[in-house]
């Protein structure tokens, strides 16, 4: 239960590492008598917060959320949100419905003397309300919101098809991105953040990875993108009650690529390369260490700290963009987190220790999997080159960990070349453009990956490919 001015549901900002699908679109044959009902209890909200009748508005809040949200606090969460849009708030001019993350949203949105603004009203099984928010309105994601980046050549880039783990439990098809005028090609392979990405890891509209991949392309590259294990067979993956660890839900995948890519004539199998994101990027170090065959790695927002530390400091980051919850139940919230942090750190720490004990719910063999693992030293010992990248308005990685990549791959003149660090003060975890504090509702509002990036990767890869 959530109730804050421009806070989304928080479980959008931290599940999506760990856990099942980041959104779901609204089911097109849920009860249309109950979604009309919810609409009706929606709009009956918001009318009776115009006419300041909190008392009223909060009459369908469920029990959790009255207790949390008193009727002087919903005043002023109402008077501040007034203060931000000029004091008046016009008539309605559109609704979404949507379900996703146990919830089942009505999204109004208004007119008002400044900006347009969405609210965005959560109800439970009981149609209670018990989330709401309210955040300046962006258009809805939708399928075809995306657009191919003005920098690529999409005639001179094509994709082709192949399968690994064939006729076992994580079948998966590989997606070969590649350019249509060059032959016997480097090729990069992408290596997911933590959590149950497509190919694109997509968030909402936005495709950062097929951004990188016909960026490349352009640029002579090809690259291989896979949906993970946790998207495509999470089903299959809890009927087998797998031990989830980045080593299974990324890793072993990305070996089978390797095997299929050093067969083909269109790749240069003496120049392959990994591009990895977050938890991807930190293992990639092992994925070179294991496979012996990797040419370089490019480094997008890797964790340079321990992913449980890394969490705690998004968590309390997101929480002080909430404006209005209770100071005691954010401390709750965050304390509760430390104390799992705390679990995950203990020598006692076991496959048997209880998931719900750990943070996020994720199990105790994805945590054990990385506890000892050095990702700064395996990538000195493999003597392959890397690019590190950071976008400065990344909230899920700081400069703290880009600053602990510069410190523990400190080099001596024999290695000046080795690693490469650049730092791009406009762009976020994705590495796409904005301009203030970001924030989780940046990604819906559908953008490309910058194309300073995708001509330094270029660059980059390009450099090592050649032995210059």
């Amino acid at each position: 239960m959530k109730c804050s001015l421009f806070l989304p549901v928080l479980v959008f900002v931290c599940v999506t590492m760990l856990a099942l699908s980041p959104t779901v679109a609204a089911q097109e044959n849920s009860d249309s008598l109950r979604w009309a009902q919810r609409t009706q209890y929606a709009l009956s909200c918001v009318e009776a917060l115009k006419a300041k009748d909190y008392a009223l508005a909060s009459q369908r809040f469920a029990k959790e959320m009255r207790r949390e949200i008193t009727l002087t606090m919903l005043e002023n969460f109402w008077k501040q949100f007034l203060a931000k849009c000029g004091g008046e708030l016009y008539e309605l001019d559109n609704v979404i419905r949507d379900e996703h993350n146990t919830y089942y949203w009505v999204y109004p949105s208004y007119k008002a003397k400044k900006d347009r603004w969405q609210f965005r009203i959560g109800f439970d099984d009981n149609d209670s309300i018990s989330a709401f928010h309210i955040d300046r309105y962006l258009p809805p994601p939708q399928k075809n919101s995306w657009r191919l980046p003005s920098y690529v050549a999409a005639d001179s880039v094509t994709e082709r098809q192949f399968i690994i783990n064939k006729d076992k439990d994580y079948e998966t098809t590989a997606f070969l991105t590649i350019p249509t005028w060059k032959t016997k090609v480097p090729c990069i392979i992408f290596v997911h953040d933590a959590g149950p990405w497509d190919k694109d890891a997509s968030r909402y509209s936005n495709k950062p990875f097929f951004d990188l991949a016909w960026g490349l392309a352009t640029h002579g590259i090809a690259s291989v993108r896979i949906d993970k294990r946790t998207y495509l067979h999470y089903k299959k993956i809890a009927e087998n009650k797998e031990s989830i660890s980045a080593k299974f839900d990324t890793e072993e995948d990305i070996y089978q690529i390797i095997s299929h890519l050093i067969t083909r004539k269109d790749i240069d199998a003496d120049q392959l390369f990994l591009i990895g994101q977050g938890v991807g990027a930190t293992i990639c170090p092992r994925i070179i260490q294991n496979s012996k065959v990797i040419k370089g790695a490019v480094l997008l927002a890797p964790y340079g700290r321990q992913l449980e530390d890394a969490l705690l400091e998004e968590f309390e980051y997101v929480m002080k963009l909430d404006t209005l919850s209770k100071y005691e139940n954010k401390k709750k919230a965050i304390e509760k987190l430390k104390n799992q942090v705390k679990n995950v750190k203990s020598p006692t720490l076991t496959l048997l220790s209880r998931t719900e004990e750990l943070p996020l719910e994720t199990p105790a063999s994805y945590w054990l999997d990385l506890k000892n693992y050095d990702c700064f030293s395996v990538l000195k010992k493999t003597n392959i080159p890397a690019l590190i990248l950071r976008g400065e308005r990344d909230y899920r990685t700081s400069q703290e960990d880009f600053d602990l990549w510069k410190k523990k791959l400190d080099q001596s003149m024999s290695q000046q070349e080795l690693y490469t660090f650049i730092s791009y003060p406009l762009l976020n975890n994705i590495f796409m453009p904005g301009e203030e504090k970001s924030s989780p509702l940046e990604y819906h509002e559908p953008k490309n990956v910058s194309k300073q990036v995708v001509d330094d990767i270029s660059k980059w890869v390009w450099k090592i490919a050649k032995g210059k």
